[in-house]
């Protein structure tokens, strides 16, 4: 039995080492350390990289081994106290190494969109604990490095010329019936770091090719926005009570109200915004039908904020959803999951 644990502790170590190569070229700021030995750069990394990320590169001839150490954490039971989250991260832990590397490649040669979405795929699907700072640093860099180029980004953003006539909120529709993308006004101001809706014509602004959407996981508590396939930012949530869970799946938003009433079914009355027993908050992003009861609103109360207090609803900080409202559209995307 003492050789077994023995044996999975070690295949378990082995498993991280790829994470561990990743990061520590890595400085605090998620920028790339200059190599002082030219002979320790490029050849180096390359030649680490197959024996515990990608096996399948070791040669045609070589078939691809099962992972000792995905295999080792789905052979234990619950009781061994592995968590649901760790078994999840251990499960992962091959395919999450592979976009770290994948996303460290595509950085090197300039691939900006390629690295970008492969670092925030490696993030949402659950690196360990140890490195979710790390990498959500790394992914706010290359994020604000980006939007602080105001350039376009093939497969994400596109230039467009502001017309006579224009106004931010005409841009934003057109853009939706000519190109089927959703688009908030507030966003066109975040990608182009305006602080009003006042443009010119002739002004070149950035409209993303992809639509923004959210993903919700709510054994993190955490909500995150998205641009296509590209991590733009996220927040802190709360979720339903016991008997009012938060429910699990893809919903559409269909209404966005400020400063929402809310009703109240126990008493049969409408409770006004701001009012102390209103929990909506500020904001309110609601769910479409059938699901029009669910949805994204604030609340006065910031502890409830990663807790399980609400009927079911995701609950933020007022100043979180209001930052939310602005840049998230109707018919915008929520996938919520476990």
């Amino acid at each position: 039995m003492k050789n077994f644990l023995l044996s999975v502790l070690v295949l378990g170590l082995v498993g991280y080492i790829a994470y561990d190569k990743f990061f520590a070229s890595e400085s605090s700021d998620g920028t790339r350390q200059a190599e002082s030995d030219a002979g320790s750069s490029k050849g180096q990394e390359q030649q680490a990289v197959p024996a515990k990320v990608h096996p399948i590169e070791a040669g045609p001839s070589t078939a691809p081994a099962p992972d000792p150490v995905k295999k080792a954490f789905e052979s234990l039971s619950a009781p061994t106290g592995l968590g649901r989250e760790s078994a999840r991260v251990a499960r992962t832990a091959d395919e999450i190494s592979a976009l770290l590397v994948s996303g460290q490649k595509a950085e090197e040669a300039g691939r900006i969109v390629e690295s970008w979405v492969a670092y925030s795929q490696a993030y949402l699907a659950g690196v360990p604990e140890q490195y979710v700072e790390r990498l959500r640093t790394k992914l706010e860099a290359i994020a604000q490095t980006q939007l602080n180029r105001r350039a376009p980004l093939s497969g994400l953003l596109e230039a467009y010329e502001v017309r006579p006539g224009d106004s931010l909120w005409e841009i934003a529709n057109r853009w939706e019936l000519e190109r089927g993308v959703p688009l908030a006004s507030g966003l066109i101001r975040h990608l182009n770091g305006l602080s009003s809706d006042s443009i010119r014509v002739g002004q070149k602004l950035l409209l993303p090719t992809a639509p923004a959407h959210l993903v919700c996981r709510k054994s993190e508590y955490r909500l995150y926005l998205l641009i296509g396939d590209c991590y733009l930012a996220e927040w802190g949530v709360g979720l339903g009570q016991e008997g009012h869970e938060t429910p699990d799946g893809v919903f559409a938003v269909a209404s966005r109200l400020e400063n929402p009433e809310f009703y109240d079914r126990d008493r049969g009355r409408k409770v006004p915004p701001g009012h102390v027993d209103n929990p909506l908050g500020t904001r309110w992003l609601g769910f479409a039908d059938p699901h029009s009861s669910y949805g994204i609103h604030g609340t006065r109360d910031n502890d409830s904020v990663g807790g399980n207090e609400s009927k079911g609803c995701l609950r933020m900080r007022n100043e979180d959803v209001e930052t939310l409202f602005d840049l998230l559209p109707l018919k915008s995307r929520v996938e919520i999951q476990d």
